[in-house]
C-alpha cells in the first residue's frame, strides 16, 4: 500500500479518536476513572454532591490532585462561574462527561508524537524497511489499538503516567544517542528535564519509578567505562546529583499544592510562618507507599496470583502483541542457553557500547520484563497498571506485527476484529448502564431531584439508591451541594443487593413521604416487585403509607460480570413462570438476556398520610 494511503488511514484513526469522545462512550472501565479525578474536582469547583472515596478522606491522603486540578480544574471553574445561578438547570452533564475526556485525548497525542521519534531512534540502522515506512506502520498499529480509543480518553492517572513515561523515554534515549556530543549546558538541561519528569510522574502515580528505573539506570551509567573504577563511581554520583535539584523543587511544588488542596495549609502560611508549615504538609507518594506495603490493606481491594499480569493483564491489554513479546523473550533465553556465558558477555558488551544501537532495544526489553516482574510482586493487580508499557512494546514490536500482517492477511483481520470488539465492549457495554442512567436522571428528572414536582416537595425526602454496580460518579447528577436548603433532603446511597430489602423496609416503615429513584440491574426487577407486593400484603391493614411504583427506563446493554449467572442459570433469580407460555425459547432467552444485561431505573413514591 502506498505511503499516502497509509497516512490517510492513520489520520483518519486519529480524528476518529477525537470524534468518539463526543458520541459519547458510556462504558465504565473502572471506578478510579471518576473517583480519583473528576469526582473530587467537581465538589471543589462545581459545588455539587459527590462521593469522596477513602483515598481522600483518611488522615493521610494518598492521591495527589495537582495534575487533575491543572488539567480539569480551570474548565470546571469556568463552567461554574459562567452560568452562575442557572448552572444546575441549564448545563447538561453530557458536557461534564465529555470535556474532561476531550482534554485527555488531546494530551494523548503527545504519545503519538513521542512514539514517532522513539521508533526512529530505536530502529536506527534497520535496513529491512525505509524510516518513513517504519514510522507509518508503527503509528498505525498504535493508533488502531483499542487502548487509544478507550483508555487514552479516560481520566485515568495511568493515562497521564503513560504520557509522562513516553516523554521520559524520549529525553533519555535522545541523550544516550548524542552522548558523545554532550556539552555541559546540554547535560544540565537534560538533567532538569529528567528530574522534573521523575517528580511529576512519582506524584501522579508512585509506580512510575518502576517503569522509569531501567531507562534511568542506563542514563546514569552512560559514561566511558575505560576509566578507573573510582572515576566511574564519581561520574555516576554526579549524574544522580544532577537530577536532584529539579526533582526536589518540583516535589516541593506538589507537596505545597496537595497540602493546600486538602486544607492542611493556607497559602498565606508560607509567607507568615514558613518554619511551622512542615507539620501540615501532605506528601501523597509517601502515604501511598505506606498504605500499599501492607498486604492487609491490599486485601481490601482484592488479591491476585503472581502470574495474573503475565497471563491475564498482558493479553487483555496488548492482545496479539503479547504473543510476539513472549516469543521474542523465549528466543532470547534460548540464545543465552546455547551460547552459555558468552551470550551474556556479548549482551553486556553490546548495551554498554555507546555506538551500538542494540542497547536501546535491550533497554526497552528490560523495561518491559522488569516492570512486569516488580508489579507482579504487588498482590493487587489490575490490567490498566501495565498501560505505560504500550510505549516500549510499540517501539520494539509494532513494526514486526505490521510485517506479519503483510504476509498473513488473516492476522490483520484477527487484529482488527479484536480491537473493534474491545472498543465496543469497553466503550459502550461494560457497566454502561451506570453512566446512561445518570445522564437520563440529570436530563429528564433533574428538576424533580433538586426542586420537586409537587406542593409537598418541601416535606418529601428524595433518595437515590444504587445497587450491584460500580460506584456511580455522583457529580454527573449535578445536584447542588448546599445543606441550607431543599437540597439537603436528597440522600444518595449505594447498597448491595442483600441490603436492599431491609433498607427499603426501613424507609417504608417510616412516617415520612419519600421519593426513591432506584437504579439496579434488570435481573433483579422480579425480586423488587415481589418485595413491594409482600410488604403491601403484610401491612395492608395498618399502613399509613401508600406505595406507587413505576419503571422509568431500562438501559441496554449493561455488562456486569457478577450477574452472568442470572443469564446462565435464570431460575436462581428469575421465575420461569413469568415467561409467556406462548413465547418461543428464543424469545424467552432474549428477554432473560435483556434482563441480565440491562439496567433498570425505578421510581418508588411513598406517600404518608394520617389515619
Amino acid at each position: 500500500m502506498k505511503i499516502s494511503r497509509l497516512k490517510f488511514l492513520l489520520y483518519s484513526l486519529q480524528i476518529l479518536r477525537i470524534i468518539i469522545v463526543f458520541i459519547p462512550q458510556f462504558g465504565y472501565i473502572q471506578p478510579d476513572e471518576f473517583h480519583q479525578f473528576t469526582e473530587p474536582l467537581a465538589e471543589k469547583f462545581l459545588h455539587v454532591k459527590t462521593l469522596k472515596c477513602w483515598e481522600f478522606t483518611r488522615d493521610q491522603p494518598i492521591r495527589s490532585m495537582v495534575i487533575p486540578q491543572l488539567l480539569i480544574g480551570p474548565m470546571f471553574s469556568a463552567f461554574y462561574h459562567a452560568f452562575h445561578s442557572t448552572f444546575y438547570q441549564t448545563l447538561s452533564s453530557y458536557w461534564i462527561l465529555v470535556l474532561p475526556r476531550f482534554i485527555m485525548v488531546l494530551f494523548s497525542f503527545l504519545i503519538d508524537i513521542v512514539l514517532n521519534r522513539l521508533v526512529t531512534i530505536v530502529n536506527f540502522g534497520d535496513r529491512s524497511s525505509s524510516p518513513a515506512t517504519l514510522k507509518i506502520y508503527t503509528a498505525l498499529i498504535h493508533s488502531s489499538t483499542y487502548l487509544a480509543f478507550t483508555y487514552y480518553n479516560r481520566t485515568f492517572t495511568n493515562t497521564i503516567e503513560t504520557i509522562l513515561f513516553s516523554l521520559l523515554l524520549l529525553v533519555i534515549l535522545e541523550s544516550l544517542q548524542q552522548s558523545s556530543k554532550h556539552c555541559q549546558r546540554y547535560k544540565t538541561i537534560v538533567s532538569i528535564k529528567i528530574g522534573s519528569l521523575l517528580s511529576i510522574g512519582f506524584f501522579n502515580r508512585p509506580t512510575f519509578v518502576i517503569f522509569a528505573a531501567i531507562p534511568l539506570m542506563f542514563w546514569i551509567c552512560s559514561i566511558d567505562l575505560n576509566r578507573k573504577p573510582k572515576s566511574i563511581i564519581i561520574e555516576w554520583t554526579k549524574n544522580i546529583c544532577r537530577i536532584l535539584p529539579s526533582f526536589l523543587i518540583v516535589s516541593l511544588i506538589f507537596i505545597i499544592g496537595d497540602s493546600i488542596y486538602y486544607d492542611r495549609l493556607d497559602i498565606m502560611d508560607i509567607f507568615i510562618d514558613p518554619m511551622n508549615i512542615i507539620k501540615h504538609l501532605v506528601i501523597t507518594p509517601w502515604n501511598f507507599i505506606s498504605y500499599n506495603i501492607w498486604p492487609s490493606n491490599l486485601a481490601n481491594h482484592g488479591l491476585h496470583p503472581i502470574y495474573f499480569h503475565s497471563f491475564v493483564s498482558m493479553p487483555l491489554m496488548f492482545t496479539l502483541l503479547t504473543a510476539i513479546i513472549y516469543l521474542d523473550f523465549v528466543q532470547n533465553i534460548w540464545k543465552l542457553l546455547i551460547n552459555n556465558h558468552q551470550g551474556i558477555i556479548q549482551i553486556f558488551n553490546d548495551f554498554l557500547t555507546n555506538e551500538n544501537q542494540f542497547r536501546f532495544r535491550c533497554l526497552l526489553q528490560m523495561t518491559i520484563f522488569i516492570s512486569i516482574s516488580i508489579l507482579s510482586l504487588i498482590p493487587h493487580h489490575e490490567p490498566r497498571f501495565l498501560l505505560p508499557l504500550i510505549i516500549p512494546i510499540i517501539c520494539l514490536y509494532g513494526n514486526q506485527l505490521a510485517r506479519l500482517m503483510q504476509k498473513f492477511q488473516s492476522l490483520l483481520a484477527i487484529w482488527l476484529i479484536l480491537q473493534l470488539v474491545l472498543i465496543i465492549f469497553y466503550g459502550w457495554i461494560h457497566q454502561a448502564g451506570i453512566i446512561r442512567s445518570l445522564l437520563f436522571l440529570q436530563n429528564e428528572h433533574h428538576n424533580e431531584l433538586i426542586v420537586g414536582d409537587d406542593l409537598q416537595s418541601t416535606t418529601t425526602t428524595t433518595r437515590l439508591i444504587f445497587t450491584r454496580m460500580y460506584l456511580p460518579p455522583q457529580h454527573l447528577l449535578l445536584i447542588p451541594d448546599d445543606d441550607d436548603n431543599q437540597y439537603s433532603k436528597i440522600q444518595i446511597d449505594d447498597y448491595s443487593i442483600e441490603s436492599i430489602q431491609p433498607s427499603l423496609q426501613s424507609i417504608f416503615d417510616s412516617k415520612n413521604s419519600t421519593k426513591i429513584f432506584l437504579i439496579m440491574p434488570s435481573c433483579y426487577d422480579e425480586i423488587l416487585k415481589s418485595m413491594i407486593i409482600d410488604y403491601e400484603h403484610q401491612s395492608k391493614s395498618s399502613s399509613t403509607n401508600q406505595i406507587e411504583m413505576k419503571l422509568l427506563r431500562k438501559e441496554f446493554p449493561n455488562f456486569n460480570a457478577e450477574d452472568l449467572d442470572q443469564c446462565l442459570w435464570p431460575t436462581t433469580m428469575i421465575n420461569n413462570n413469568n415467561d409467556d407460555d406462548n413465547s418461543t425459547i428464543i424469545e424467552q432467552w432474549t428477554k432473560r438476556i435483556r434482563q441480565t444485561f440491562g439496567m433498570s431505573i425505578w421510581l418508588i413514591k411513598l406517600n404518608s398520610f394520617q389515619i
